[in-house]
């Protein structure tokens, strides 16, 4: 739920500053850049997330993850539970470098670049969701 706030006052803001910027004649980087600014204002920070996934059925399954921030570019997400899920781990670093960590196999895998775009944990979300990133780098206009 907080994820999808987030999103929506990130669209708010972005569709905000667009209307400012056109006024102002900014560039497509500079607005990227203010986005930036203000997303990834928090450098340092812990969220508690809960997830409630509801299948076609109206069936929900219920997930909790924790996640780590450490200035805006790593990021740490864990799954608290259910049971099978409890563990299950992303890392985000850097020049988009991420792990994926599988406790039944006591394992780190690094996850490659074309695999990013796939689902995350039967989530909606992929694993590119779950990075750090800073959009005037990722989206040059």
């Amino acid at each position: 739920m907080k994820k999808i706030i987030l999103f929506c006052l990130m669209n708010v803001m972005v569709f905000a500053w667009q209307v400012w910027a056109q006024e102002k004649q900014f560039t497509g980087s500079q607005i990227l850049e203010k986005v930036d600014d203000v997303v990834n204002a928090p450098r340092d920070q812990e969220l508690k997330i809960k997830l409630i996934l509801i299948d076609k059925d109206n069936k929900e399954k219920i997930r909790e993850l924790q996640m780590l921030q450490k200035d805006s570019d790593k990021r740490l997400a864990k799954f608290l539970s259910p049971a099978d899920h409890k563990g299950i781990g992303t890392l985000s670093l850097p020049y988009d470098i991420m792990y994926l960590y599988l406790p039944a196999f006591k394992k780190v895998r690094r996850i490659a670049s074309h695999v990013k775009n796939t689902k995350f944990a039967g989530t909606d979300f992929t694993y590119e969701d779950m990075e750090a990133k800073r959009y005037s780098e990722k989206w040059i206009p």
